[in-house]
């Protein structure tokens, strides 16, 4: 394992720095699905706006949201700082595969990095924006939330990963991932992350209690477990987070498993200070630990305070 030592440092804010050179996240995500017969209709808009929000929160320029027509304006009004970018969905609420693949191409190349999979889903129009996001070879990708699912579901998914790739997968993620790749995901997750970076050449960044990230070559583990993180949206915050980074800095030569580190680290410190700060050991929003990151990061510029 790597000790505490080989973290990256944090690079301070640049004076002369403005949104264009922060960088820009597109986060693809959030799903409104019609009632089926067989089921339910599904409504998932949060997740893709926290992980807007935490994008910004982190520094970066500018988020995109790039969500389906039917979701696009509300999630909107949770992330008004964000821009959107709108996919046509059919009649059911679902993306329409082959007419979004030219607007995620688009909103790719226009990026410096791209979040795709909060509050997807798994429709076929989901795993057709996945897919399209990660075959792309230019712009680095977060995989979190439903992408992942929606790799899963994909027979031989590695032959399409063409893009620098960071996975966020929590525990059920990874198995489902696990199982396509012929992979056991066991009670050491830092093995686990290890393994599947190694047989998809990509970051992995396991989150439970404690949290694994590997890059294949290199294990690290950042056990400071908050039993704050454990409700809805917080992963969304970190997979937005990391993003953010790989926008601000990796043009500034941090590799994506350092980002992937200083994200971890700073999504710790932000339920942290939350916790601090309230003095409570639950009922924290992800909208709040959002507000926590700036502090959070703040202290660790330099290399202060990791």
């Amino acid at each position: 394992m790597n000790e505490q030592a080989d973290i990256p440092v944090l690079p301070e804010r640049r004076t002369e720095g403005h949104k264009g050179t922060f960088g820009t996240v597109a986060v693809i995500g959030g799903c409104c699905h019609a009632p089926q017969p067989e089921g339910d209709g599904v409504v998932m808009i949060g997740g893709a706006a926290f992980s807007a929000i935490a994008a910004l929160r982190s520094g970066c320029g500018l988020a995109k949201l790039v969500m389906g027509e039917n979701t696009i304006n509300e999630a909107l009004t949770i992330a008004p700082s964000a821009t959107g970018v709108a996919l046509m969905v059919d009649i059911a609420g679902d993306i329409i595969g082959h007419e979004a693949a030219g607007v995620i191409d688009g909103a790719s190349a226009q990026s410096d990095c791209v979040v795709v999979g909060p509050g997807l889903g798994t429709s076929a129009g989901a795993q057709a924006v996945t897919l399209r996001a990660v075959m792309q070879e230019e712009t680095a990708v977060v995989v979190d939330a439903d992408a992942l699912n929606c790799l899963a579901l994909t027979e031989q998914f590695q032959l399409d990963l063409r893009a620098p790739v960071v996975m966020t997968p929590h525990v059920g993620e990874a198995r489902r991932i696990g199982e396509r790749l012929g992979i056991e995901v066991g009670e050491d997750l830092a093995v686990a992350a290890e393994q599947i970076a190694q047989k998809l050449g990509c970051v992995v960044v396991l989150k439970s209690a404690a949290t694994a990230a590997s890059d294949g070559h290199r294990v690290w583990v950042h056990d400071k477990a908050n039993p704050v993180l454990g409700t809805a949206g917080t992963g969304d915050v970190l997979s937005g987070l990391i993003g953010g980074l790989i926008a601000q800095f990796a043009r500034e030569g941090l590799g994506l498993f350092e980002c992937a580190q200083l994200g971890v680290i700073a999504h710790s410190g932000a339920a942290a200070a939350w916790g601090d700060r309230t003095g409570a050991s639950g009922g924290m929003l992800a909208a709040e630990l959002a507000g926590e990151i700036p502090g959070a990061m703040e202290k660790m510029r330099g290399g202060r305070g990791v």
